[in-house]
């Protein structure tokens, strides 16, 4: 049986940091120039707006996002990572984006090893009419929030279903 190097990785990065070009070549790699500190920044504490177990078992991940934020593919797949750390599955992704300028934002991340894809959409796009018109006082709220074409109407429905709620609701 072999012996075990005790510390084998400090022996194989030694190597690779000291070694010419060709083991990068024979690995398909370019050579690398300069090396760069290793100490990679761990975000604690990190907090996922929504997850839950869809109506088919599967875990849901929904994050609000009020601006176009250009690092949100990576945030995204930074969650689902953590995400299927702690529950051993991957979500399914959605961004629902409820800011007031235009959605620009991309739904993926495209690196040269890796494509990560998530769902995208604005608030605006919901179909406001059935969320308006349905019982749940949520969905009212949610319904304004898609601007409806007649805002002023729908505010004037759930202001009037407010009135009717039970006063500890």
């Amino acid at each position: 049986m072999p012996r075990r190097i005790l510390n084998s990785d400090a022996l194989l990065k030694s190597l690779i940091q000291g070694a010419t070009e060709e083991p990068f070549r024979q690995m398909h790699v370019e050579p690398v120039r300069q090396w760069l500190n290793v100490d990679l920044p761990r975000v604690q504490n990190r907090r996922a707006d929504l997850v839950g177990r869809t109506s088919d078992g599967r875990l849901l991940h929904i994050e609000f996002q009020s601006s176009n934020d250009p690092l949100m593919a990576l945030r995204m797949v930074e969650y689902s990572l953590a995400i299927r750390r702690k529950y051993r599955e991957y979500p399914v992704q959605l961004v629902l984006y409820v800011g007031n300028q235009k959605l620009r934002m991309k739904a993926e991340l495209r690196t040269h090893a890796m494509i990560f894809r998530y769902a995208l959409l604005d608030i605006r796009d919901l179909d406001s009419e059935p969320l308006l018109a349905s019982e749940g006082f949520a969905d009212n709220l949610l319904g304004l929030l898609a601007r409806p074409e007649n805002i002023h109407r729908g505010l004037k429905e759930v202001l009037r279903r407010i009135t009717k709620l039970p006063q500890a609701e």
